[in-house]
């Protein structure tokens, strides 16, 4: 896997970790602001919890790219 898919993934399990969170309610007595950056501390702290999610996320998205181009292909004649 090279370093950009490394990338996208670990933004992704990010991405995932951060929308949990926010979605779950957690620090409901907390101003929006403090809300915000204890969720971030969150996210920088456990993102890597996510990892197994946003891979497995990504590696479909990659394959549906994949069969989308190989039916253009077909389509266009490659």
């Amino acid at each position: 896997m090279d370093p950009s898919q490394d990338e996208e993934i670990t933004a992704l399990a990010r991405a995932l970790l951060r929308e949990t969170i926010e979605r779950s309610g957690w620090y409901p007595t907390l101003r929006d602001e403090e809300r915000r950056k204890r969720i971030e501390k969150d996210v920088e702290l456990h993102w890597h919890l996510m990892m197994p999610e946003a891979r497995t996320r990504w590696e479909t998205v990659e394959l549906h790219v994949d069969e989308i181009e190989a039916g253009q292909s077909k389509r266009r004649g490659y």
